[in-house]
Parts: C-alpha cells; structure tokens; sequence
C-alpha cells in the first residue's frame, strides 16, 4: 500500500516497508487519553487507569450494509486470538 500511496504529494518521501504487517494504525497512548475513555465505556477494567498501552487497531468495512460480514484472514484472527489470551 505504501508504495501505491507515494504518487500523491503529501507521501512521495514515504520509505517502503518490509517488515511485518502488525496492524492498520499502531496508536501508543501517551496521556492515557484513549485507554482513559475505554474504561469510562465499560471496555477496560479500571486496571488500565494511567497506563499507556501500545494499541494494535485493524480497519474493516464493507461496502454494503453495517451488519454485512466482514474478511479476516486466519493470520489476523490468530493475532487477534493470541493475543487476548
């Protein structure tokens, strides 16, 4: 993809990437701000009150309806399997 995203502009001096794929976008929660918010939700226990967590975030869409299945290969669910675990 990056490689594509080099004939705009704005990402001609994007350096290629040969290593592993980890996920879409790679967010380090500096401040805590995103984990802060995940636990007023309800989606973190309390355990994660100001730490800074790495987070791993994978994109998925679909062009049809929001309750369409999605894709994802064996590859990411084992990421995703394995590292709830």
């Amino acid at each position: 993809m990056r490689s594509l995203v080099t004939v705009h502009p704005n990402y001609r001096g994007m350096a290629s990437w040969d290593q592993r794929e980890t996920s879409d976008i790679v967010y380090r929660d500096t401040g805590s701000h995103l984990t802060r918010l995940l636990i007023r939700l309800g989606y973190l226990e309390n355990i994660w009150v100001d730490t800074e967590p790495e987070y791993f975030i994978e994109v998925k869409t679909t062009t049809g309806n929001c309750a369409d299945r999605f894709y994802m290969s064996d590859t990411q669910y084992n990421m995703v399997r394995l590292s709830c675990s």
